[in-house]
C-alpha cells in the first residue's frame, strides 16, 4: 500500500476544488435563455383586436392580452378609442363579435375589454422588476402577421415625461424588440415568459425605441366590476386579404362600366395643397345622389373600390381628376377644369363624377353583361 504525505494529500484536494470552480461559476453566471415552451405557453394569451367605425369596414388592427381567464383583456386604448365595433380573435381560431369596454386609462393608453368566455389562457404577470439589459420578448400581430415573436433587450425604465408627446406622470418600459402597426396592445415578456408590459407606442424618429406600460401598474383595470359601454356587433369585420397583382387576362376581361355600376366605396387621393382630399370629400358628400346610391368614402386605400385622384398643374389654373379601379389600375373616367381655386374645382369634379355614375346606372345591363353575371354565379 502506497502512503501519501499530508502535504501532498491536501495539494491534491486543492487542485480538485480548483478544477470544479470554473464549471460552477459558469453555471451561475450563464442564464438559460427562454425556451420555446415558455413562449408557446404565453402565445395563446395574446389576441387579435379588430376595430371598425360601424360601416362594417376594418378601421384599426391591434393586439390584446388576456389577463383574466373569465374573458378580461387589456389592449392599447387608441386601438378602440373611436371604434363602434370591436371583434376579438383568439389564437385557437375562436372569434367573439360582442365586446364590452369595461374601463380605460387614457393617460397610460390602456383599455380593459370583456368577452363572454371562460377558461381562457391568462398571462402570469410578473411581480418582480425586470433588470435593465435583460432579454425580453414581444408577442403581437404586426402588419397582420399574426402571433409574431420578436426579441430584444429591456433598454430602460423611465417616466413618460422624458419621451416626446408621450404624456406625463407614469412609468414606461423602453425596449429594443422590433414592433410595427398592429403590435399596439401586444405582450412584452421576460425571458421566463412572465408578462411584464403592454405595448403602446414607439418613436418613429429612432430605431427600436419602443415602449410598454408595466402591467403591474394597470392590472387594476381588469378588476373593475362596471361596464363603460358595449360595442355593436362586429360580425362583419374581416381581415384584409392579400391582393395579387392583376394579370393581362384580368385587365382584358375587366368591364369599366360594370366596375362603376357596382362601385360603393371611394378613396380620395391628392398631392396638392390647392385641391385637398378634404375639399373633394366635402364636395362629393354634398351631392344628393352620393347618399341615394349608398356610396361611402374611406381613408383606407386597400378597402376601396374606386380611387379618385385630384391634382393641380403648377403655375396654371388647370385642375384634373382621374377615377381608377383599385384592383387593376384601369382608368375609368377623367376630367379637367380651369378655375380659380381647388374648392371650385372640387365641386365641378363632384358633379362630373356623379354625372358619369348616373349615366351608367341609368342604362340597363347589356345582354353580355347579364350573361357574364350568370356565368360567374355558376
Amino acid at each position: 500500500m502506497k502512503i501519501y504525505s499530508t502535504r501532498r494529500f491536501f495539494s491534491l484536494i486543492f487542485l480538485a476544488i480548483l478544477s470544479i470552480l470554473p464549471i460552477n461559476n459558469f453555471a451561475q453566471t450563464t442564464a438559460a435563455p427562454a425556451s420555446e415552451k415558455t413562449i408557446e405557453k404565453a402565445m395563446p394569451s395574446v389576441v387579435l383586436v379588430l376595430a371598425g367605425k360601424g360601416d362594417g369596414l376594418l378601421d384599426k388592427l391591434g393586439s390584446g392580452v388576456i389577463v383574466r381567464s373569465d374573458g378580461i383583456i387589456l389592449t392599447a386604448y387608441h386601438v378602440v378609442k373611436e371604434a363602434t365595433q370591436v371583434q376579438i380573435r383568439l389564437k385557437n381560431g375562436e372569434i367573439y363579435d360582442k365586446v364590452d369596454l369595461l374601463d380605460f386609462d387614457e393617460r397610460r393608453d390602456v383599455a380593459a375589454l370583456k368577452i363572454s368566455a371562460t377558461d381562457l389562457p391568462a398571462v402570469q404577470i410578473s411581480g418582480d422588476e425586470t433588470k435593465i439589459g435583460s432579454k425580453v420578448y414581444v408577442i403581437s400581430n404586426p402588419q397582420s402577421l399574426n402571433w409574431t415573436v420578436a426579441d430584444g433587450l429591456l433598454s430602460a425604465l423611465r417616466l413618460a415625461d422624458e419621451i416626446p408627446n408621450a404624456g406625463r406622470g407614469f412609468r414606461v418600459l423602453q425596449f429594443s424588440a422590433p414592433v410595427s402597426p398592429g403590435s399596439s396592445g401586444g405582450l412584452l415578456t421576460d425571458e421566463n415568459g412572465q408578462a411584464i408590459g403592454l405595448i403602446v407606442s414607439s418613436l418613429s424618429s429612432g430605431q427600436n425605441l419602443n415602449f410598454a406600460i408595466p402591467l403591474s401598474s394597470v392590472k387594476g383595470l381588469a378588476e373593475t366590476a362596471k361596464k363603460t359601454m358595449s360595442f355593436t356587433k362586429a360580425d362583419t369585420l374581416e381581415l384584409p386579404q392579400a391582393v395579387r397583382p392583376p394579370t393581362a387576362i384580368d385587365v382584358l376581361n375587366t368591364d369599366p362600366k360594370e366596375i362603376l355600376r357596382n362601385a360603393k366605396i371611394f378613396y380620395i387621393s391628392s398631392d396638392s395643397e390647392l385641391i385637398s382630399v378634404k375639399m373633394m370629400e366635402r364636395a362629393l358628400l354634398k351631392m344628393p345622389d352620393f347618399a341615394k346610391w349608398n356610396l361611402s368614402l374611406i381613408q383606407e386605400f386597400k378597402n376601396a373600390d374606386i380611387v379618385v385622384n385630384v391634382e393641380h398643374q403648377l403655375f396654371t389654373f388647370d385642375y384634373r381628376y382621374t377615377m381608377t379601379d383599385r384592383k387593376t389600375n384601369i382608368v375609368l373616367a377623367s376630367g379637367k377644369v380651369m378655375v380659380w381655386d381647388g374648392g371650385m374645382a372640387s365641386e365641378k369634379f363632384a358633379k362630373q363624377i356623379i354625372a358619369k355614375l348616373k349615366d351608367i346606372k341609368a342604362k340597363p345591363e347589356s345582354k353580355a353583361e347579364a350573361d357574364k353575371k350568370i356565368s360567374d354565379k355558376k
